[in-house]
This record gives C-alpha cells, structure tokens and sequence, in this order.
C-alpha cells in the first residue's frame, strides 16, 4: 500500500497543541509525495452550518484513495476515518481499557487496513486482548527541522505545559534555598485565551508564545527543563484531556527539551513506552528530592552532552517514522 492523500483537520482545530500534528502531517505529505486533504469532519462540536446538517454520526467518505490520518481520541473526530478500507489511522492518545471499550475499538476499526498505535505500553496492552484489528507500532516523533541547536542559555528553568506537581513543587522547594536560581512559569491570561510567561524574578518575557518557532526560542533560552509523563505522580492528563489510566506515553515534550538543548529532569515509569525510548540514557528518572537537587545543581553548572543529545534524536526524528511506516505497509 502506498499513502496518496494525508487527511488533516487543521481547518477546524487552532489550539497550540495541534499544531505538532500539522507538522507531523506536512512531514508526511513532504517525504511521501502526498498532498494534504482536508478532513470532512461532522460533529457536533464543530460550528459549521452543513455539520449540523448533516450529524455528528455521519461518515463522509473524505477520499477513495490509500490516505493516513490522525486520530486524537479513538472514537472523536473519527466517523470518516474509522472502518474505512483505504485508510490508516495513527492513534495519538490512547487510555481505554474495559471490555465495552475494546470492543467498540474493535467493531469500529477492524476494516482499516491498519490502526498506528503510537503508545507502546498501550499497543502491548491491546495485543494482549487479540483484538481482530490490524495493529502497528508506531512511535511519537520530533519534526526534523528542529534538529539539536547550541544556544545561550539565560535562564535555570523553564515550566511549560503541565509538569508533575512533584517535579514543581521541588523546583519551588529548590528555589527558595537558592535565591539566584531563576525559572520561568506561564501566567494564563484568560481575557485573551493565551499564555504569559514571565520569570521568578518578576520579568515579563513574552505574550503568548503562540508560534512553534517562539516556543522552541524559549526552550532554547533554559538551562534545564521538567518533564513527566502523564500518569506518573496521577495528576496530569492525555493529550485531549481526558486521565490516561495508567497509560504513561512518552510525549513530544522531552524530544523538544533535547532538540533545545535543556537538561531534563524527569519523573516516569518503566514500561513499554519508556523502554522503548531508553528513557535511562538521556533522562533518568528522578525519585528524591535531594537527587533533584544534585542534578539541578550540574545542570546549571555544566553544558549538555550534546553528542548523546545528537545521537539519540537521530532516532526520534519524523523522518525516520516515515521510513519506519513505509516499510511496515508495505506489503498491505
């Protein structure tokens, strides 16, 4: 089989969060030769006049041709996407684990030609139930035009997203025993639905860092960044929300901290996923206190080992996913 259209949904959602799937997207469509399509996507949610014409249920055939898609939630934004023959969806989030559930999956999605699992741990998990669905593994990615940069470095740390309250609360600990630590948080700013993000010493530094290009600057500008996955200390959640059940995915965000050339100090568990990504070798994993602070301490002292950080994207790029898909359906 060979992919011909990548279906995209970038015409209804605008949210930060998905425009590394945008890329992801214009990765594949770059290196395979396969224009983008807009989705048709009739939900709901969705304020378009013909989707409410037409339901959140209905399945509108977007194209005949062999295409891939993004799923973000496995049974969302899926109607058209879902059981169809030419299609092969790539499964972002998943964090299902009753019968009914997997039962649905499978009722749902057993026609594709192949379903994507990007998770590991949650892969294992439904090969274990021997689902009747043509499953592959196929891991999370960083775009590669954000290759590994030196930068100067102007700040300790830098919170974004939705790092683990254990990782802040030591952070916040850490601070307070040393009054030149400097760290930078954001500061929702509700009125205007975007992020400000301003340093511990009071400094305003930014207005919203809505563009990747931005994000990755401030990246770049820390020594160290606080990265955990979702389960971990049980206070964090999916990608779209919703709590991920024990599934701890590696995320996109410790691809980010290493192209941009952060220490990462990071909390996680061992499993699938984790493994997979050999975690240990680049990150490990962080159970004390005093163990966070000895690690802040090098990190504001010492440079990265920018060989190891080199060496292991090499294997995370999107590039190599790519690859990695094309030979797996290959034969399809």
């Amino acid at each position: 089989m060979k992919i011909e259209r990548i279906l995209t949904n970038r015409r209804y959602f605008h949210d930060f969060w998905w425009q590394i799937v945008y890329e992801w997207e214009d990765c594949l469509s770059d290196q395979l030769k396969a224009p983008l399509l807009h989705n048709l996507v009739a939900n709901r949610w969705i304020n378009y006049p013909w989707a409410k014409l037409v339901g959140s249920a209905a399945a509108i055939p977007t194209t005949r041709k062999p295409a891939f898609a993004f799923v973000v939630k496995p049974f969302l934004f899926e109607d058209n996407v879902a059981g169809k023959e030419n299609i092969i969806p790539a499964i972002i989030d998943w964090w299902l684990q009753s019968d009914a559930d997997i039962k649905k999956f499978e009722e749902r999605y057993h026609n594709n030609p192949a379903v994507l699992i990007t998770n590991k741990q949650a892969f294992d998990f439904l090969k274990s139930k021997q689902v009747d669905v043509n499953l592959l593994h196929w891991p999370l990615s960083l775009p590669d035009k954000y290759s590994f940069q030196p930068h100067e470095k102007k700040y300790d740390c830098v919170l974004v997203g939705r790092p683990s309250v254990v990782l802040k609360d030591w952070m916040l600990q850490y601070s307070k025993t040393h009054p030149d630590f400097t760290y930078v948080y954001n500061d929702r700013v509700a009125r205007r639905k975007m992020l400000n993000y301003v340093t511990s010493k009071g400094e305003v530094i930014g207005d919203g860092f809505s563009s990747r290009s931005s994000f990755f600057e401030l990246l770049r500008a820390a020594r160290v960044g606080l990265y955990s996955t979702p389960s971990i200390d049980k206070d964090k959640q999916t990608f779209n929300g919703l709590d991920s059940n024990g599934f701890d995915q590696v995320t996109p965000r410790i691809f980010e901290y290493i192209a941009a050339g952060c220490h990462v100090l990071a909390r996680y568990p061992e499993n699938a996923d984790t493994e997979y990504f050999q975690l240990r070798s680049i990150a490990p994993h962080i159970a004390t206190y005093d163990e966070f602070e000895s690690r802040m301490d090098f990190a504001r002292a010492n440079p990265v080992d920018s060989k190891a950080y080199v060496e292991w994207l090499s294997h995370h790029y999107t590039s190599t996913r790519i690859r990695m898909l094309e030979s797996m359906i290959a034969a399809l």
